[in-house]
């Protein structure tokens, strides 16, 4: 990817690029944060242009909220997931890993060891592969979280999520997302982001596949 420009974004965001390296890179950061109204969402787009095999555009989603008490923040209960990156014939992203974290703070702690290798996998250990690291609200109990009124997160931007690589020699610390019941809207040029046609949401591990062999979930 070359020629990284940014188009339209809001006056309370500024926009930094770097295209010296291979990788072209992306800076955000608050206007006068002491200008902004405390506890207002706001929410917006940057558009950028950037040359792979032809001329590309894209939106990308953006929010910030300049709160007063960052110790008061709580969504509720989140389940964190590492989940399959293809959705099964229901539309499912099956959890291949999950833990559930309560806010401490302002904020949500999680890890998932690696499994050990004895065989049998507990549910917040995950084996080498590449997945979506999402976390979300069940409020309606019915084992799928991030559906709509329900919060969620994806790394590293909600609505547009990618997928991490796991493996022995992967030390994948100091991830952060963040977490609100709000979803980026969607555009022609991102047609991946929330909310997605057809998406029907990440499917936890069920209760009684807490220790399981290694194998892959069915989701039934």
């Amino acid at each position: 990817m070359t020629g990284l420009t940014v188009g339209s974004y809001p006056n309370w965001l500024s926009v930094s690029v770097n295209n010296s390296g291979a990788n072209p890179e992306l800076t955000f950061a608050l206007t006068n944060p002491q200008n902004l109204d405390p506890n207002v969402p706001l929410q917006a787009s940057v558009s950028v242009s950037y040359t792979t095999d032809q001329q590309r555009t894209l939106d990308i989603p953006v929010s910030a909220q300049v709160v007063t008490d960052e110790q008061q923040r709580n969504a509720g209960v989140h389940f964190v997931l590492l989940v399959d990156t293809t959705p099964d014939a229901k539309g499912l992203y099956q959890a291949e890993a999950q833990v559930a974290a309560t806010v401490e703070n302002g904020e949500y702690q999680f890890s998932f060891p690696l499994e050990n290798g004895d065989g049998v996998q507990t549910q917040s250990e995950v084996t080498p592969g590449d997945y979506f690291l999402v976390a979300g609200t069940d409020l309606d109990n019915d084992g799928i979280i991030c559906q709509p009124g329900e919060a969620c997160a994806e790394y590293p931007v909600s609505g547009l999520r990618e997928a991490i690589h796991v493996d022995q020699n992967t030390d994948l610390t100091n991830i952060r997302m963040t977490t609100g019941f709000s979803r980026p809207t969607i555009s022609a040029a991102t047609p991946d982001v929330l909310p997605r046609p057809d998406f029907a949401g990440y499917r936890l591990i069920p209760e009684d596949d807490f220790v399981r062999p290694l194998k892959r979930l069915s989701g039934e």
